[in-house]
């Protein structure tokens, strides 16, 4: 029952904490292709995340932009994640089907679920891409799972760095003002000369 407890708390403490330790970063994504990933903070527990990736069997190149949402585990630099976007694939050479017909380039609508966990300047992830074509392509269904290796380029502030920030700000704020008024700060009298 105490295993319980302790679990239960950790879990609900989890969600009081931020998801993500990054506002930007950009990656290598290895799975059925190599590809290139950005993800952009653009919420407390929210990303955008673009991805191009090269699918050398199929001789497509795809771009697909997803909405993420991130659920914390256990503690900020871990989580996992889930997302709805779009996708538009490009033949980079003619694909036709048993008919002798060419393929049309897909488009459609493409989800996304994993975890990833944040070390320092890197971001790893494991994630698994289900896509659906609304038009073209030669299936309707297509899957991934990657491995996505990302470096952060800008970090998230952490609530100290922000109450440093917020703090210096009121100094300069309270300084400006004194000095807009021009008058006497008796305090001054006191303060030892350097």
């Amino acid at each position: 029952m105490k295993y319980l407890l302790v679990i239960f708390t950790l879990l609900l403490g989890s969600h009081l904490v931020s998801a993500q330790t990054y506002n930007t970063a950009i990656g290598l994504r290895m799975g059925s292709g190599i590809g290139l990933s950005v993800k952009q903070r653009v919420g407390n527990k929210f990303t955008l995340e673009g991805i191009v990736n090269n699918r050398f069997k199929q001789d497509q190149v795809t771009a697909t932009i997803l909405g993420e949402r991130h659920f914390p585990i256990l503690f900020k630099r871990f989580n996992v994640y889930t997302g709805l976007g779009a996708h538009k694939g490009w033949y980079t050479a003619d694909t036709t089907d048993e008919g002798g017909n060419v393929i049309e380039d897909p488009y459609g609508i493409s989800f996304i679920g994993g975890a990833e966990v944040s070390i320092g300047r890197f971001n790893v992830s494991y994630d698994y891409k289900p896509a659906f074509n609304i038009k073209g392509g030669t299936k309707a269904f297509t899957g991934e799972s990657s491995l996505t290796l990302r470096y952060i380029i800008v970090k998230r502030p952490t609530k100290l760095q922000k109450w440093k920030k917020d703090r210096k700000k009121r100094k300069k704020k309270k300084q400006k003002e004194k000095e807009k008024e021009g008058g006497f700060d008796w305090k001054d009298i006191f303060k030892k000369e350097d």
